[in-house]
């Protein structure tokens, strides 16, 4: 769980975020009372679900309008650190060098 809560440093968001388009929420024992939760975010049922899949929406589109823009900017910045390498094949029976750990 904890990976899917961590910002990856190309988008900025986390991937509970990206699919969600909410922070991931991790209650503790002392504040795990979902009727207090429920009171303190959620108004009316009906009302609250609409809210939220509006705003979901609007959040989700601006999210992959970002991702996908700094997506375009890591790939360019790899390419760059991909400048004057070459592509090496092996064939079988060649020889290579085996670092031992």
């Amino acid at each position: 769980m904890s990976h899917r809560a961590v910002h990856h440093s190309t988008t900025t968001y986390s991937p509970f975020y990206l699919l969600y388009g909410m922070e991931i929420w991790i209650p503790n024992r002392k504040r795990f009372n979902t009727r207090e939760i429920c009171d303190k975010y959620c108004a009316s049922r009906r009302d609250s679900i609409q809210h939220h899949l509006e705003t979901l929406v609007d959040r989700l589109k601006e999210v992959y309008q970002v991702v996908t823009e700094k997506n375009r900017i890591g790939r360019e910045r790899q390419e760059y650190y991909n400048i004057g390498t070459k592509l090496v094949t092996f064939q079988q029976g060649d020889m290579v060098y085996l670092k031992e750990m």
